[in-house]
């Protein structure tokens, strides 16, 4: 039991540190590089939905499983599962910043279970109105010493416009 308590014990420590080490940072005034980041959620592109309920979500993860039956092997079983990775938008009041979720670890609020026959469906997502806790590499595209033309920078960093001017929109990619 000790074995198994000693590195579970030292990844908690390890992840009590970097939060509590890393202090939160406005979009508008990141730095370049780690940092944490606190907003609400908005969708980036078209509004995804969930797979079994069609619920509109920024992300979301899903889990098929079937009841087993038989005397040797009781239990649960998953049939299939699946996770949206399409990034989605967060804003803290100052400024907007895609968030990459790809091989991010997500944590929710929302779930939800059902049963239909002897399967069971779960699901849980991130919805616009939630606050959401980022923390990871966060990088500006575009700027003064990048060699892109103005066609590969709008394409490259999608812009909002604000009282008539163009503001760029930064982009995050979660720790993994």
């Amino acid at each position: 039991m000790a074995l198994i308590s000693l590195p579970a014990w030292y990844s908690t420590l390890y992840r009590l540190r970097a939060i509590s080490g890393t202090p939160t940072s406005r979009i508008a005034s990141a730095a370049q590089g780690y940092v944490e980041l606190i907003g609400h959620g908005e969708v980036h592109g078209n509004p995804h939905s969930l797979q079994n309920s069609l619920l509109p979500c920024l992300w979301c993860r899903y889990k098929l499983e079937r009841r087993s039956n038989s005397s040797d092997d009781r239990g649960w079983h998953t049939e299939e599962s699946g996770e949206n990775s399409a990034p989605f938008l967060i804003d803290d009041g100052t400024g907007r910043c895609i968030v990459d979720p790809q091989g991010a670890e997500i944590l929710t609020r929302h779930k939800d279970s059902w049963m239909k026959g002897d399967c069971r469906y779960t699901e849980w997502r991130l919805i616009d109105i939630d606050t959401i806790y980022a923390l990871g590499e966060f990088k500006t595209v575009g700027g003064s010493n990048t060699t892109l033309t103005q066609d590969e920078l709008v394409k490259a960093s999608p812009v909002r416009m604000e009282n008539g001017q163009r503001q760029s929109v930064e982009t995050f990619r979660p720790r993994q």
